[in-house]
């Protein structure tokens, strides 16, 4: 595992938190005061080629290699593009030099020399960290192996402060850097709802665990979603729900891809992390909600049909109708379930009014639970509703049409 050496930009990354949204206002890769490099990004970037073509066009450059990454790491595009926008702008070159952070990360993703260097020799990448192909490939690699220990968002942390300052923050809460609190905040929401095709380990244990109470979050205080409301319509009926048989979990770890262009070097299985992180049930919410006894619902009507999933679609369109989801936790009964809907139904129902209300029991190897899930919905709408309910006492998670599962 990489050496704690991701906290580099302190004095470069300026951000603007607001509660109506997130912005970048300079890129961590820019400005700030100069300080020497280390030796070893002098030494990269004296032998670096620098006659970097971009494989794209001018509106995506660096988007064939993306794509490549992605698919090698299982890895959704859409992390990459985010992270690599914080990062560096997705900006090979700033003032007519290589882009070097003042502490002396490289390139595209901002990678620090010992990390490429790990990087580089498990994945069989080339010796020069500023050719594009060879940056993204990297950091894609180091995006799943965070992801793998770690889940989404906490993969986001670990990348930007190092795996060890994250293990201090979730065994000994000693707090995270301001910095890497705003890192999150920023790319966080922009990914909401895409995850690899196969989950990590981590993140199984957030869509199998009942809503807990778990301490402050990594989102920096005032960084919340919409406050939980007022029941929008009071009067609306819920909708029949249907309960589902679904099978286990897969418990494997992800797996690679490697196309042609790439060399050809299966990644090793990163080691255990025990509970994994722990703020994956809201990842929008600064705290997530304690756990709470539900009270009994009313019994809407409910349709005995077996509902079937179709088949899991391996490419994700943003904004495909119909396709995403969002649940509300997991319980050891139905019936709680069937409540949890009902109150996520009344607090979001513009929201949730196209989509269909779903209990999905599942045999996690300990017992039976509930899952608690609105199926059907448009990738926006989703989204919505999950800011909406993350600081409610369900929680939220947006599941894309991979992961429903």
């Amino acid at each position: 595992m990489p050496t704690d050496h991701r906290g580099r930009c302190k004095s470069l990354l300026r951000v603007t938190v607001s509660f109506a949204g997130l912005a970048l206002l300079t890129a961590c890769a820019g400005g700030g005061s100069k300080v020497a490099a280390g030796p070893s990004t002098d030494y990269y970037l004296s032998h670096a080629a620098g006659n970097y073509t971009p494989p794209g066009p001018p509106d995506d450059p660096w988007g064939p290699y993306i794509k490549i990454a992605a698919g090698r790491f299982d890895v959704p595009e859409q992390w990459v593009r985010q992270v690599m926008k914080v990062e560096s702008g997705g900006h090979e070159y700033i003032g007519g030099q290589l882009t070097v952070s003042s502490s002396g990360a490289m390139g595209l993703m901002q990678l620090e020399p010992e990390t490429y260097q790990e990087m580089a020799s498990r994945y069989g990448l080339g010796s020069d960290p500023f050719n594009p192909y060879d940056n993204i490939m990297a950091g894609t690699a180091y995006i799943h192996e965070m992801y793998s220990v770690y889940g989404s968002p906490g993969f986001l942390a670990a990348y930007n402060a190092g795996p060890g300052r994250l293990d201090s923050f979730e065994n000994y809460h000693q707090p995270l850097p301001h910095e890497t609190t705003n890192y999150v905040a920023m790319i966080a929401p922009r990914i909401q709802g895409y995850y690899p095709q196969h989950r990590s380990e981590a993140d199984q244990l957030a869509l199998n665990t009942m809503p807990m109470s778990s301490g402050s979050g990594i989102l920096p205080p005032g960084v919340a979603p919409a406050p939980y409301p007022s029941p929008d319509t009071p009067g609306t009926p819920l909708a029949p729900v249907e309960v589902a048989d679904l099978a286990p979990p897969p418990s494997n770890q992800s797996a690679m891809y490697s196309p042609t262009p790439a060399p050809s070097a299966p990644a090793p299985k990163p080691p255990s992390h025990g509970s994994g992180f722990s703020f994956i049930p809201s990842a929008m919410a600064d705290t997530p909600p304690p756990h709470m006894q539900l009270p009994p619902p009313v019994p809407p009507p409910v349709s005995r049909a077996v509902y079937v999933a179709p088949p899991p679609v391996h490419e994700m369109v943003p904004g495909r109708a119909g396709g995403w989801a969002v649940q509300v936790g997991a319980y050891s009964t139905a019936d709680k379930a069937k409540a949890a809907l009902g109150i996520a139904e009344l607090s979001a129902v513009q929201m949730l009014v196209h989509g269909k209300p779903v209990v999905a029991s599942v045999n996690n190897g300990l017992g039976t639970i509930y899952r608690a899930r609105f199926v059907g919905l448009p990738h926006d709408q989703a989204v919505d509703a999950c800011q909406r309910l993350s600081g409610g006492p369900t929680g939220c998670v947006i599941l894309s049409p991979d992961a429903q599962s």
